[in-house]
């Protein structure tokens, strides 16, 4: 079972929307808390949309969980380093 985001190419920026995403954060939000713009979120959901093969954001996590990328509480380990949504 992939356990490591970079196993499946997920880029760390990925990992911080994909936890935003769980807490259920709009693109507004996430953009707002990354302090990147609302489009580049819309191709970063668009790319792990991609990369797990699925047609919505619901399919990403549900995914993510299923390989045991995300747990739902929306932490991911990275080799070891748990991914929060929050940039510091």
């Amino acid at each position: 079972m992939l356990s490591d985001a970079r196993l499946i190419g997920i880029k760390p920026i990925e990992c911080k929307v994909l936890s935003l995403l769980v807490r259920g954060d709009s693109a507004r939000l996430i953009s707002e808390e990354l302090h990147i713009s609302r489009h580049y979120v819309y191709f970063l959901t668009r790319e792990l949309r991609l990369r797990f093969g699925v047609r919505t954001n619901a399919g990403v996590i549900s995914q993510a969980i299923a390989v045991g990328l995300l747990q739902t509480d929306g932490r991911i380990t990275l080799a070891g380093t748990e991914v929060t949504g929050s940039v510091s």
